[in-house]
């Protein structure tokens, strides 16, 4: 009578590794969009942040000066690594701030879109952006 040997089985065999190989693509499939979409949104929160930033420094502009600037030099502006932050004062309105996406660290699919904060004659401020809805969580239209 013969006996298995300890060390018969040295290895995986070809069905385990494809098994393996093919739960890591099924999982990466489905991780990878999330990433992205994650990126998107931290990118999004960016923009709204420093836009935030500029509305109250509007508004002490406004308090201080007893006007609104004519223009974004006034505000001081900063660089942003991600797109353009500027300033717009329109006759019909108290002033805007537009955000636009153009920079190369942005999401391809974040590329020259727009945040437009305007301030209404009311002293709130109207959101307007041509986002995805599916990344859009700040509820601008």
């Amino acid at each position: 009578m013969r006996m298995a040997s300890a060390d018969y089985y040295k290895g995986f065999t070809l069905i385990e590794l494809m098994i393996v190989i093919t739960i890591i693509g099924v999982l990466t499939s489905i991780a990878l969009p999330q990433y992205h979409q994650y990126i998107e949104k931290a990118q999004i929160s960016s923009a709204m942040t420093s836009l935030a930033t500029h509305k109250m420094n509007i508004e002490a502009y406004l308090i201080s000066e007893g006007q609104f600037p004519y223009s974004g030099s006034q505000l001081n502006l900063p660089y942003s690594s991600l797109g353009t932050l500027t300033y717009q004062n329109t006759p019909e309105s108290y002033g805007s701030l537009v955000f636009t996406f153009n920079s190369s660290k942005v999401s391809a699919r974040l590329i020259n879109k727009e945040i437009t904060f305007t301030r209404l004659i009311n002293g709130n401020w109207e959101c307007i952006s041509d986002l995805d809805s599916f990344i859009n969580t700040y509820e601008c239209d």
